[in-house]
């Protein structure tokens, strides 16, 4: 009797692994479709003189559409920029889960003042290789619109209160009126998704003369939503 309870015991303990380890797999199912298994899921498409043009290694019809995406917008910047030293490229690309993230970084300091920072943003479902839209991915994370504008503004608060604007005679009225001269809004908003946290980036001119360039390039421009 005693065997019989034993073996039934390790009979159930052994049915709970299996159902564990198939919920696991499931999980973590690597549901990624490479157009070429030999390369990594985001490569250099291009990478020459400060430039640096991501392709993704996915299959889909979503997926052309944003590597032609990327390629339009990084050759708008190339091709009306005659000074390639004026003009730096670059890419950056998470996973996190199911969703992989790609920002384009364009620092164009061929202007009048400070450089030109502009950004954006892909965000792909890895299981059906979709794009994921803004109003989709701000419903994943249960944030608005208004939720986002009042992070913003909270790290413009931020920098302003741990700058010396204020010594130098900017209040926080002159620095959010020149802030509006270059940020439109969440028009100006891309979104990216880091260890399964959501950040934005900001396009606007991060002005040298407010060192604004050196504050936030220490995390790359990204602000956490919080």
């Amino acid at each position: 009797m005693k065997k019989n309870k034993l073996y039934l015991g390790f009979s159930i303990l052994f049915i709970i692994i299996i159902i564990i380890y198939g919920i696991y797999s499931f999980m973590n199912h690597d549901y990624v479709k490479l157009n070429d298994k030999d390369l990594e899921i985001v490569y250099d498409a291009y990478n020459e003189n400060n430039i640096k043009i991501p392709f993704l290694n996915l299959v889909s019809k979503d997926i052309d559409i944003v590597n032609k995406d990327i390629k339009d917008f990084a050759n708008s910047y190339i091709d009306n920029n005659s000074t390639s030293n004026m003009l730096n490229i670059n890419y950056l690309f998470s996973r996190s889960g199911k969703i992989l993230s790609v920002v384009i970084i364009c620092i164009n300091s061929d202007t009048l003042g400070s450089p030109d920072m502009m950004f954006r943003t892909y965000n792909i479902n890895l299981v059906d290789n979709t794009i994921i839209s803004d109003e989709e991915l701000l419903d994943y994370y249960g944030y608005d619109e208004k939720h986002i504008q009042k992070n913003i503004d909270n790290y413009f608060l931020d920098y302003y209160n741990n700058s010396s604007l204020e010594k130098n005679g900017c209040n926080y009225d002159c620095f959010i009126k020149d802030k509006n001269n270059y940020y439109n809004g969440l028009d100006d908003v891309s979104y990216y998704v880091k260890n399964n946290k959501l950040y934005v980036y900001i396009n606007m001119s991060y002005k040298m003369d407010f060192m604004e360039n050196n504050y936030y390039s220490k995390n790359n421009y990204m602000f956490l939503i919080k």
